[in-house]
Formats: structure tokens, sequence, C-alpha cells
């Protein structure tokens, strides 16, 4: 019963999104992208990102969660992301370039901690890579998927190798 009462928030959160995308579309042709995004913003912020965050809480190898500092604030933030595990690191698939606080945070910050499957690996070198370069490094089934959706851009980690004592 549980799954059920879930489902029908998921349902009807995605179905009032979706009325506030045509109005906007509609009535406000000229703000549709910035209203749309922000609209988006809303249901992943209060519902989408709470629940995967329990999922990954769980202990679940997917999602994966970067633990990160916010650049400005100071503030520690937890952020679940669709991400892969590649020799060395992770991959990131980025959905809005240049538009994703968190990715800034740990750029500027020059690193961050990824949780996976409760796990906590701290990880450096954050950078940019095009599709091109990141494509390669995933197994088949993600290259798939992010290849179809038309990913250009991964955010890249390395997993952080600790200094010498």
């Amino acid at each position: 019963m549980r799954g059920s009462t879930l489902g029908g928030a998921v349902v009807a959160a995605a179905v009032a999104a979706g009325v506030v995308a045509f109005v906007n579309a509609q009535f406000y042709p000229d703000r549709w992208e910035r209203t749309r995004f922000a609209a988006l913003v809303q249901v992943e912020k209060n519902l989408a990102n709470p629940l995967a965050l329990r999922i990954a809480r769980s202990g679940a190898s997917f999602p994966l969660v970067v633990e990160h500092v916010g650049r400005r604030s100071g503030r520690r933030y937890e952020t679940p992301v669709a991400g892969a595990a590649i020799p060395g690191g992770f991959l990131i698939p980025v959905l809005q370039p240049g538009r994703i606080d968190w990715i800034r945070n740990v750029r500027t910050a020059g690193g961050a901690v990824v949780i996976q499957g409760g796990r906590r690996i701290p990880v450096a070198q954050p950078r940019l890579v095009p599709a091109a370069a990141a494509l390669p490094l995933l197994d088949e089934r993600w290259r798939q998927l992010w290849s179809r959706l038309g990913i250009a851009e991964f955010l890249r980690l390395e997993v952080a190798v600790a200094p010498p004592a």
C-alpha cells in the first residue's frame, strides 16, 4: 500500500508540473524556458531528491550522493545524482551545462565526497569532459542510455589519493 501512495504522489507531482509548464507555454512564451526550468527544479528539489536520498542512504549502489560545500554559504549539501563508477573515479552526466550549482560548488572546492553503496569516497580533480571522451569509459548500459539521451558533457571525478604520511 505504501508504494501505491508514493506512486500516486509522483504522478500528481508530474501532472502538476505539466500543467504549470503548459500554462506558461501558452500565456508567457517569452518566459517559457526560464519558467519550465524553475518548475523542474522545484519538482526535483521537493520530490525527487528526498526520495533518491532515502534510496541512496539505504545502501543501494544507485543513485550516487555527492556531498559538497556551498561556495558562498559554506553549508554542507547532499545531492543525489545518476552517475557511474569508472576505473579510478566517477562520471556524472551534466544535464544543464552551466546551470547546476552543485557542480560549481564541487569545481570551486576542488573535490567532494561521493557516497556509493553506503561507502564514503573522497574525490578530487573535478573536470568537465565531452561525451566523446567519457562514453568509451562506461559500460554498455550507461553508454547506450546516455548516448540516447543526448548527454554532451560529463563531470569526471577522480578518487582522491591520500598524501603519504
